[in-house]
């Protein structure tokens, strides 16, 4: 992580790993710090570098989660799409969640989807899980919490707090 003054302003860097830059959707951290006093930029950096390096450590090791990593892909080309082809993406969506269950269901030697055990497959959760964040219907909590916390009136310690 750096400090970096443009137009007399401090503003915290930090590059982001090549591992880590999908998953985040940035090659780098870039945060004002809201003041001109280099010491005092100093000091709100470091609430940022530790913040920004759990991020990079939350990215590599969910790296690991594909289906959340890739719905995520279908809803932002869902909601870039116009709206006269948005069905046509939902159908793909569906499609490639019935495909993880046919696929999953081969591969234990379910032949039929009435045989006994088929519906108690857990590729089912993962699924609806699949399903469900692609179309938006599903998302992470602190998915807007940054918006949310920039509508507040507050001062810095109470929108902390909150």
């Amino acid at each position: 992580m750096y400090l970096e003054r443009r137009r007399r302003r401090w503003y915290a860097l930090h590059d982001i790993p090549k591992s880590a830059q999908a998953a985040l959707g940035s090659r780098r951290f870039v945060q004002s710090l809201e003041t001109e006093d280099r010491k005092i930029a100093e000091r709100r950096a470091a609430v940022f570098a530790v913040k920004w390096r759990g991020a990079i450590e939350q990215a590599r090791t969910n790296n690991g989660d594909h289906i959340e990593r890739d719905a995520r892909s279908w809803h932002k080309a869902l909601q870039d799409a116009p709206e006269q082809e948005r069905e046509v993406i939902r159908s793909l969506i569906a499609d490639e969640a019935q495909g993880m269950v046919d696929g999953a269901a081969s591969r234990a030697g379910y032949v039929e989807v009435t045989e006994p055990g088929y519906d108690e497959l857990p590729v089912h959760q993962d699924a609806e899980r699949f399903f469900d964040i692609a179309t938006g219907k599903l998302v992470r909590f602190d998915a807007h919490l940054e918006e949310y916390l920039a509508t507040l009136g507050n001062e810095r310690k109470t929108v902390d707090m909150k």
